[in-house]
């Protein structure tokens, strides 16, 4: 595979440009979320030579090692198309500018984006393919591993080289050596309480990283995408159940975001995602109860005040909007 990208003129840091990025994550990540069950219904109706196609074209991903290689053309497209374009306005800011970006220099720096969204428009946009220098090749952005599984869905990370899972091995892995890392604390309950024109957080109960944290004497930096929400509508009954379901790594959501393709977030987005300060956290090797809880009350009214003092500027929300903590 060639580690070049070319973008037409048309295609590079325009509208359509961004729509296309999309179309190469989007898509997939949908596609793949409905060929899990889809396949055992398509066997059991008996439609053999449906579901016998569907098999064939996963061949390449789970079959030949070399197709789930990085691919590093792959990713420079996705920045090349800009997909910040797509949207009315899509922008990273660093909380106290200039001072704040020098924060992200140097090793062991965490990076805990809220909230997650449908697709994690923030994330993915002001994160993993971000082209600000401050992030651009410095960090190791993690999900769940179940994506790095998805058909299709799969082999997008996997191309983009900087992916790879949230499981305990791999914090372990990366964190040991002093690797820079950012993830969704929230995760797929995040995902589940998503409500548009509401700003929530699933960080009550969701401690681990903190614990990580300590454990590896990280700077950790609440980062909030205001207009995450935003993108799409998202189905709000039956929270509970929904919930019950993400124990099981089942993301029980269902969205529509711009209406000529619902999969697509909705153009009129403004998602502004802002990295706060450090948190610098101690090196415990093995924290107790009350030092887990201690900072990471400390990390949630960092995250709170982030919020207060940016939700006017980047969202125009007024004094009375309040973030909710779940």
């Amino acid at each position: 595979m060639t580690n070049r990208a070319t973008v037409p003129p048309y295609l590079r840091g325009t509208w359509l440009g961004g729509a296309a990025a999309h179309a190469l994550t989007a898509v997939p990540w949908v596609l793949g979320g409905f060929l899990i069950p889809a396949l055992p219904v398509l066997l059991v109706l008996g439609f053999w030579r449906v579901a016998g196609v569907l098999l064939l074209l996963l061949l390449p991903q789970y079959g030949l090692p070399r197709a789930s290689a990085p691919w590093p053309a792959f990713a420079q497209l996705l920045k090349d198309l800009n997909p910040r374009k797509f949207f009315a306005r899509c922008e990273l800011r660093f909380d106290g500018g200039a001072v704040g970006a020098a924060q992200i220099e140097g090793e062991r720096t965490m990076l805990a984006y809220h909230p997650h969204g449908m697709i994690c428009l923030g994330f993915s946009w002001n994160g993993v393919h971000a082209p600000e220098r401050e992030l651009r090749g410095r960090f190791t952005w993690l999900v769940v591993d179940v994506l790095l599984r998805l058909p299709f869905f799969g082999l997008v990370c996997r191309w983009c080289a900087n992916i790879r899972g949230a499981s305990r091995e791999s914090m372990t892995a990366l964190m040991e050596r002093g690797r820079n890392v950012a993830l969704l604390p929230g995760g797929f309950e995040e995902a589940t309480i998503c409500a548009r024109g509401a700003d929530r957080v699933w960080v009550r109960s969701r401690k681990g990283f903190v614990k990580f944290a300590l454990r590896y004497g990280y700077r950790v930096h609440p980062v909030y995408s205001f207009g995450e929400a935003d993108g799409y509508s998202c189905l709000t009954l039956a929270t509970r159940l929904r919930l019950w379901l993400c124990r099981f790594k089942v993301p029980a959501v269902a969205f529509f975001g711009w209406a000529p393709c619902p999969i697509f977030p909705r153009p009129s987005a403004e998602v502004v995602t802002v990295v706060g300060r450090a948190l610098v956290f101690p090196t415990i090797a093995n924290p107790s109860a009350g030092e887990l809880d201690e900072w990471h009350a400390r990390y949630v009214t960092a995250l709170e005040d982030l919020f207060d003092r940016h939700k006017g500027p980047c969202a125009g929300r007024g004094p009375e909007h309040k973030l909710e903590l779940w």
